[in-house]
């Protein structure tokens, strides 16, 4: 049985590894090259529009954390570091903008420790599941979680990504009147709709 079906595959192999190559090749283009039209944000994680290199890196981050959690509606990048956006030093950003302004020293300050506190953090919640003898896996994603912190640290040191996201991205991800009021879907759906606009 074993020696037919070895038999069998030498027969067709003429014809059946070219049709894999093909195939493979068809795959890998589709996701090296993926069809332009009506490619969106959410879809690729680059605006649609030509546009600022600030706001393609932000709008990349938004996306890959959309992605973690669609379920989770959208908050300013500073809550992946646990800051609150729309407290002082960050409130009134027109002060911390540019070195020599009264908040700049501040609010580097703040960053730099919370990204340094969610590493720790992380760095322990590993060590004990390798007590544990948790897998691999939950390892691999503890590498990408760093990674994304640490992207959103770089952006949030940067003083003109940082200036501008504070005053286009925060107010729209932050400013609803109504929010505690609003279910967990319909804040999704409203806070996703102004990131959608503000990445287009």
């Amino acid at each position: 049985m074993q020696e037919g079906f070895r038999y069998h595959m030498r027969e067709r192999s003429p014809y059946v590894l070219p049709m894999a190559i093909l195939t493979i090749s068809l795959i890998l283009a589709y996701i090296v090259y993926p069809p332009q039209n009506g490619n969106t944000w959410l879809e690729t994680g680059y605006p649609t529009k030509k546009t600022e290199g600030w706001r393609i890196r932000v709008c990349k981050i938004h996306q890959e954390i959309f992605i973690r959690d669609p379920y989770l509606p959208p908050k300013p990048l500073h809550a992946i570091l646990n800051i609150d956006a729309t407290k002082e030093p960050f409130k009134s950003f027109e002060h911390s903008s540019h070195a020599g302004q009264r908040n700049h020293k501040a609010v580097r300050q703040i960053i730099a420790e919370a990204l340094h506190q969610q590493l720790l953090l992380i760095s322990r919640r590993r060590n004990l599941e390798q007590k544990d003898g948790a897998g691999q896996e939950m390892g691999e994603n503890y590498e990408d979680w760093v990674s994304l912190m640490e992207r959103v640290a770089a952006v949030l040191l940067d003083d003109d990504p940082r200036n501008n996201y504070q005053r286009h991205f925060v107010p729209a991800l932050t400013g609803g009147v109504w929010d505690f009021m609003s279910s967990e879907a319909s804040l999704l759906e409203t806070k996703l709709e102004q990131l959608k606009k503000l990445c287009a």
